[in-house]
């Protein structure tokens, strides 16, 4: 590690510390995750659920992990810096903007998703559920989008029963909120699908403040599902002793008027109750909503590239994404980092004092500003369950 001259640090999390470096001979800025368990051996590193994954994935939509560190007992993990993620573009943008103005453009939501949804795509092709996508793991530069935190990542083929628990409860899928243990990958679309409507709404859709709470928000839009659609869901209900709510849902129509007809069709279908009926990544990314959007791009200067994550090399600052740029003073946007990395170009080297190995990977970048604190309901928390803040 004396390789990397460590200049402030970015999160303290249940698992790591992580912080802001710069290696020493190229004066690349990286972010250094220091795990707080000790690693005798360096098949015991191996295990890590985080290495595990991004060793298996590459994909220009997923955070780098540069490199794998083990000194003494001590790990550490290396991670590409991004400058952003997209909550706290969210959050910027909040305190810039006017309340009847969307916080992004439809150009850019379709880019934001398409390039999520690409990066879904490599996740669960490479045989892992990502298990906590949401705004704070999807990590923004210039126009280009990653997906972050592996910390949950889960092999698709692993034999139930799975932790019970898992993702941030605004973003949990129904049979996670009714604890269902044979769950699989559809549980990254409803996530997929909660963001998406977000990105129109400016707002959480789901903003629960319990299980019971989240699931009756849920059905307050989706409406409630009917056993014919959904019977696992009402056994796993029953085992719990909870109903389904009886309500009048509102449309998501009505709920996101900015929203164009194939949007809504797409969120309606990542948002079904029964995970069977929820499209796979490839399946959205191959509805209208992305497959007839070509001349937005021609309309708005912003090249096709862009939508599939490849940079356009054109100037940029953190605050903008795709066409859409806030004007920010330097330096106006301070906080913490949490971490997550993966990418797309070599994989990670692992060192062991002077020992070098490289495994094949892709990784939980960081999360600048993860500790920003998202504005929801008077009295509704969004601190999850089990999940610290950093989720290291």
């Amino acid at each position: 590690m004396n390789r990397y001259l460590i200049v402030g640090q970015l999160g303290d999390g249940s698992f790591g510390v992580v912080s802001k470096a710069q290696h020493a001979s190229s004066g690349e800025i990286v972010a250094v995750k220091k795990m707080k368990q000790r690693f005798s051996s360096w098949e015991e590193c191996l295990q890590l659920r985080e290495v595990q994954s991004l060793r298996k994935l590459q994909h220009p939509n997923i955070v780098k992990l540069k490199e794998v560190v083990r000194e003494n007992t001590e790990l550490f993990l290396i991670f590409e810096y991004m400058e952003m993620n997209l909550f706290s573009i969210q959050r910027m943008r909040t305190e810039q903007m006017s309340g009847t103005q969307g916080l992004f453009n439809d150009r850019e939501i379709r880019s934001i998703m398409c390039q999520t949804l690409l990066a879904v795509q490599a996740i669960h092709k490479g045989g892992f559920m990502h298990r906590d996508l949401k705004p704070e793991n999807l990590l923004t530069k210039g126009d280009i989008v990653k997906v972050a935190d592996f910390g949950l990542a889960k092999e698709i083929r692993s034999r139930p029963p799975f932790t019970e628990y898992v993702s941030t409860r605004w973003y949990r899928a129904p049979e996670i909120i009714l604890r269902s243990t044979h769950y699989n990958s559809p549980i990254d679309i409803w996530a997929c699908g909660v963001i998406f409507a977000e990105l129109y709404l400016n707002r959480p859709l789901f903003p629960g403040s319990s299980d019971s709470d989240q699931l009756f928000k849920i059905c307050s839009i989706m409406g409630s599902p009917s056993p014919s659609e959904w019977d696992e869901g009402y056994q796993l209900s029953r085992r719990l002793n909870m109903r389904f709510p009886t309500v009048v849902p509102t449309p998501l129509r009505q709920l996101l008027p900015n929203a164009p007809p194939a949007a809504i069709d797409l969120i309606e279908q990542m948002l079904r109750f029964n995970p069977s009926d929820r499209p796979t990544a490839t399946q959205c990314l191959k509805h209208s909503y992305f497959t007839e959007t070509n001349n937005v791009a021609e309309a708005g200067g912003t090249t096709t590239a862009l939508y599939a994550g490849i940079s356009t090399g054109q100037p940029h600052n953190p605050f903008q994404l795709v066409s859409m740029q806030v004007s920010m003073p330097n330096g106006s946007f301070q906080g913490g980092v949490g971490l997550r990395a993966n990418g797309g170009s070599p994989p990670p080297t692992l060192c062991s004092s002077s020992r070098v190995f490289s495994p094949n990977s892709s990784v939980p970048g960081i999360n600048p500003y993860a500790n920003v604190v998202r504005s929801v309901p008077q009295g509704v928390s969004r601190a999850t369950d089990n999940d610290d803040e950093f989720s290291f």
